[in-house]
C-alpha cells in the first residue's frame, strides 16, 4: 500500500517539474503512464528508458523515482484483475 502512496507523489513531483527544465521528457512520461494499469512493469521499463535518454538530472531522478514506485507497487495495482485472478 505504502509503494501505491510513493507512486502518487512521484506523479505529483514529475507534474511539478519546471516544464522548461524537463522538456518534452516530462510530457512523454506522462504519455508512458496512461498505460500504468494495463502493465506497471511495462510502463516502469519505459520511465527507465527515457531517463536514460535524458540529460536533465531532475527529469531523471523523477523518472527513475516513478519507475522504482511502479516496480514495487506492480502487484497490488494488477491485483484482481481477470488475468491475474484467473477469472
Amino acid at each position: 500500500m505504502l509503494a501505491v502512496l510513493s507512486l502518487g507523489h512521484a506523479i505529483e513531483a514529475l507534474h511539478e517539474l519546471p516544464s522548461p527544465d524537463a522538456g518534452s521528457g516530462k510530457a512523454e512520461a506522462f504519455d508512458a503512464l496512461q498505460h500504468l494499469a494495463e502493465n506497471p512493469l511495462r510502463t516502469a521499463g519505459a520511465l527507465r528508458s527515457l531517463a536514460e535518454a535524458r540529460a536533465g538530472e531532475s527529469l531523471r531522478r523523477a523518472l527513475l523515482d516513478l519507475a522504482r514506485s511502479l516496480e514495487a507497487s506492480a502487484a497490488l495495482l494488477a491485483f484482481g484483475r481477470p488475468e491475474r485472478s484467473g477469472a
